[in-house]
């Protein structure tokens, strides 16, 4: 079955959630990895580590060597995992922060594979301006696409987390996961109705 769909213009549809609990940041970002598990399995996780205005540390969490990222890598910030599932990418987050003593000035998500509503080797047709792009679904353990891929440079739904200003911010990069009917429309409404369940609010 083939699913259309498009490339949104820059910066996407977003999405911002906050948090009033600035003291209890480091309980309600492991509390909110479930959630984000069931939208994405990441494949590069990059991470600032430190107030603003002080010297921050770069971190990163890769499955596989994988690619992806906007920052440059160095060996000694680097943590490779077979699968970046909800437990590593927790075991991850307190060891980075020192089990939440240092602050995440940001935590970043732009690379992984999405979960969807079809079947694998479903296709996905994205359009582009004059351009088309057709993404095909796999099995990785579920249904899901690979983004980035290809040409197409931005994944389904970017994730920003910032535990300095208590703000979510998610940036949806194609149509279909903000679009309802969308095959990962539904994914992402039950996302940020688990996250309002920790205290998230829009």
């Amino acid at each position: 079955m083939i699913y259309a769909g498009s490339i949104l213009k820059f910066p996407g549809r977003s999405y911002e959630l906050r948090h009033v609990d600035l003291d209890g940041w480091f309980a309600v970002a492991l509390a909110s990895i479930p959630a984000i598990s069931e939208l994405v399995e990441p494949t590069v996780v990059e991470a600032l580590i430190g107030d603003v205005g002080e010297p921050q540390v770069i971190q990163h969490l890769v499955a596989n060597d994988a690619d992806g990222g906007a920052y440059t890598r160095v060996p000694e910030g680097t943590t490779s995992v077979r699968a970046i599932e909800a437990p590593s990418l927790a075991a991850w987050i307190r060891a980075i922060t020192h089990d939440g003593e240092n602050p995440i000035a940001t935590l970043s998500i732009t690379t992984g594979w999405y979960a969807v509503d079809a079947n694998p080797g479903d296709v996905i047709r994205l359009n582009e301006g004059a351009g088309v792009h057709e993404i095909t679904v796999v099995h990785s353990g579920r249904a899901c696409v690979p983004g980035p891929t290809g040409n197409v440079l931005v994944a389904p739904v970017e994730i920003n987390l910032d535990s300095i200003t208590g703000t979510l911010r998610f940036a949806v990069q194609w149509s279909p996961w903000s679009d309802v009917g969308g095959i990962g429309h539904s994914r992402f409404d039950d996302v940020r109705r688990q996250l309002e369940m920790v205290r998230w609010t829009a």
